[in-house]
């Protein structure tokens, strides 16, 4: 159950969870006041720890429009409705933008490219070998030729290094990296920074280039978003962050909370794999 909740959290499907305790507030308050108040501000307050990376005025508005129906329940009926209504609509809205936002999983990348992984240890492994690892799985299931260049405690700035592996020519690259540097306590601007160096580091006109997003904690926002900002500017296809969220949080996918299971890798072989699909 903690997984699960965990991984609700990180993976900012919170969000939804959040934004339908809204809707059903309203709907209850009609009969039971104190409940469906509860309910509105519970799910306020999930939707903003969700750090799903939506510029800040769309949690302020959502705050405003809970106030104003907050307020309106000392007032005549028409402006309850109408407050109700805008309250709705906002939930509405907030809901259509955060699904469009997610990235998809198929992206009908090339079967004859060779793939290249630039990752820390949840692509890595634990030890010398990377036997078991989810791009060894992806190789295997999928026949592809697949070059695993993660290493343990890497981060943005030494993924540099491991893209200078990655010979001239046709290449899909996957990007696993960033949270060490959340771990690590790297600022937003350091950050960006390294994303931008490494992305950089990477594109190329014969170049395929995909970039997993990564789970955030309440109010990490601000990373998600850089990510979001790199990835539209240079072309790179991101991935949903729910697939590295369920590698992590959900039951028996992570050995210690940090590193993947056999299970967590088979997970991300699964999800990852749609890539090409």
């Amino acid at each position: 159950m903690v997984g699960v909740l965990l991984y609700l959290l990180i993976s900012g499907d919170m969000l939804y969870c959040g934004l339908f305790g809204v809707a059903l507030g309203v709907a209850a308050e009609r009969w039971r006041p104190k409940l469906g108040a509860g309910l509105v501000w519970s799910g306020l307050v999930l939707a903003l720890a969700s750090a799903v990376p939506f510029h800040s005025l769309v949690y302020v508005i959502l705050l405003v429009c809970g106030a104003g129906w907050q307020a309106s329940r000392f007032r005549s009926t028409r402006v309850q409705k109408c407050a109700a209504t805008i309250l709705l609509v906002a939930v509405t809205v907030v809901f259509g933008v955060g699904v469009s936002d997610r990235g998809p999983s198929g992206l009908g990348l090339p079967m004859d490219r060779a793939v290249y992984v630039l990752g820390d240890s949840l692509s890595a492994g634990l030890g010398t070998s990377k036997e078991g690892t989810w791009p060894q799985l992806v190789s295997l299931q999928l026949n592809l030729s697949v070059s695993n260049l993660a290493r343990q405690g890497a981060t943005l700035a030494t993924g540099v290094l491991q893209a200078r592996a990655i010979p001239e020519g046709e290449a899909t690259v996957l990007i696993e990296l960033g949270g060490n540097d959340l771990l690590g306590g790297t600022t937003p601007a350091q950050f960006a920074a390294d994303l931008h160096a490494l992305v950089l580091a990477v594109t190329g006109t014969e170049r395929r280039v995909v970039m997993f997003e990564l789970p955030l904690v309440p109010f990490q926002n601000e990373y998600g978003r850089i990510q979001r900002e790199v990835s539209s500017l240079y072309g790179v296809a991101l991935l949903p962050r729910s697939i590295l969220a369920g590698a992590v949080a959900l039951p028996g996918h992570a050995s210690d909370g940090l590193h993947l299971s056999a299970r967590g890798h088979s997970w991300v072989a699964m999800r990852g794999g749609q890539m090409w699909r």
